[in-house]
């Protein structure tokens, strides 16, 4: 009896071993470390509900860099018009809230973050986003603190700012005790109606503003009002700055919003590495995905590779024409869109040491001048092998990489989890790794009118 008792016990204490074991193997998998590799910051998340305390917020929408534009606007703004800026999450999402009049936007934010609201079928769409459905057309989408991504704490020595998680206006009077009265709005109703100026020499009648602010009227005008609460803050040119030390302050913001991350890093390097190091591959960015940058696809693509050749590999040989679709003449057409484009390029004479990862390597004659060149990475956002835009590139550069080169270090980043695990947020995360990759190069080319091209402007600053 007693042999049977002490039997039970052990396969009691091995099976109790076993499952601790197996539990604790299966909180530590490599998604779980690569997840918290990324997430290092805890939210800023204290406020003040003095009635004295005064705030400025705004409503984000369309892609990430749209976004990060509006961010970075939005913090010159709080600090000239001393104010906390309230700093929305970013909302990483497969269908973006676009622009929006500040009403209907209003509407769409709280709708997507309605749990009651079912997702819209294709056919429900349209009317919801009219704001004549009664479903959630936008009910995809992952928040994220901007810093995990960007060193904006550094800010806090010139501007306080807090930040929210909840996108609902009931918020407002929830977190920070404001009411409706208490909130002055600058409403829009298309894209690009207001900008805000410091002198009057600083507006222009070229300017595609329609309505121009001065930033003292607005501080005179709003100072009783706890929230400051614009629609969008989106446009690179939304702030008309020409008093020194207010331009001092918007370069300061905007080098306090690169990208920057841990994991991100940490990949980034490797995949430089992976081509010889910094500065030994140049890059260019290609968008030809969506919108007018696949409509327009062709003629950008001319213009970028005509000013690769000639700004960061230094060819004039205008004969590499036989290079392009058939379709796209090297004409003096050519020479003025290539004109456009900002090369970014160091004056650097070395090769790379060695190459631990093969690029795609295509045939090349014994007489092709880029034999001896710098190899090219293409951060795009299609497939390079299916789409026909990329044939001139494979029948001129013999040596070229892509992300998806990578293999590890996209299986890598495609691990990361949302914080509580509901969600997979490393597929949004691509495009920001490519970015810090054409950042490390020697020179670099970005597409036309393309926002993500500023963020690799800023990435390609980086010491």
């Amino acid at each position: 009896m007693g042999a049977k008792r002490t039997i039970r016990t052990a396969f009691t204490f091995f099976t109790l071993a076993l499952f601790l074991l197996l539990f604790s193997r299966s909180n530590n998998t490599p998604s779980k470390r690569i997840t918290e590799e990324f997430f290092t910051i805890d939210p800023i998340t204290s406020f003040s509900t003095e009635p004295t305390a005064l705030y400025l917020t705004y409503l984000p929408h369309s892609g990430f860099h749209n976004q990060r534009i509006s961010l970075e606007n939005a913090f010159v703004l709080a600090a000239l018009l001393n104010r906390t800026l309230i700093v929305p999450p970013v909302r990483f999402s497969s269908n973006p809230i676009p622009y929006l009049p500040t009403r209907k936007l209003v509407s769409a934010i709280e709708s997507s973050n309605d749990p009651a609201l079912k997702p819209c079928s294709s056919t429900e769409a349209f009317d919801s986003i009219l704001g004549t459905g009664s479903c959630n057309p936008y009910h995809d989408f992952t928040h994220l603190s901007w810093r995990h991504l960007m060193p904006i704490d550094h800010l806090l020595n010139r501007i306080t700012f807090v930040e929210r998680d909840d996108m609902r206006q009931t918020w407002f009077r929830a977190s920070l005790n404001i009411h409706s009265d208490d909130i002055h709005w600058v409403k829009d109703k298309f894209p690009y109606e207001f900008d805000f100026y410091d002198k009057s020499i600083g507006v222009s009648t070229a300017s595609k503003y329609s309505r121009h602010i001065h930033l003292g009227d607005l501080l005179n005008q709003t100072q009783h009002y706890r929230l400051l609460h614009f629609g969008t803050l989106f446009g690179s040119g939304r702030l008309r700055l020409s008093d020194t030390p207010n331009v001092e302050l918007q370069t300061t913001v905007r080098e306090a919003m690169v990208l920057s991350n841990p994991l991100l890093d940490r990949l980034s390097n490797q995949v430089t590495r992976q081509m010889g190091g910094k500065d030994s591959y140049y890059a260019l960015h290609l968008r030809l995905g969506d919108g007018v940058f696949a409509e327009n696809a062709t003629a950008n693509v001319q213009a970028i590779l005509g000013t690769a050749l000639i700004g960061l590999f230094g060819t004039t040989d205008k004969s590499l024409h036989i290079n392009l679709p058939l379709d796209i003449p090297f004409s003096s057409h050519f020479d003025d869109r290539s004109q456009l484009l900002q090369v970014h390029r160091l004056e650097i004479s070395r090769t790379p040491v060695g190459e631990a990862q093969a690029c795609s390597r295509h045939p090349s004659g014994r007489n092709n001048p880029f034999l001896r060149a710098l190899p090219l990475y293409i951060a795009t956002d299609v497939d390079p092998r299916r789409h026909p835009a990329f044939k001139p590139f494979f029948r001129t550069f013999p040596c070229i990489y892509f992300l998806s080169s990578f293999k590890d270090s996209v299986k890598t980043l495609k691990q990361v989890r949302t914080p509580f695990g509901t969600g997979n947020l490393g597929p949004y995360l691509i495009p920001l790794l490519d970015a810090l990759v054409v950042g490390n190069s020697a020179g670099m080319v970005g597409t036309p009118n393309s926002t993500f091209r500023y963020i690799i402007y800023l990435c390609y600053a980086l010491p």
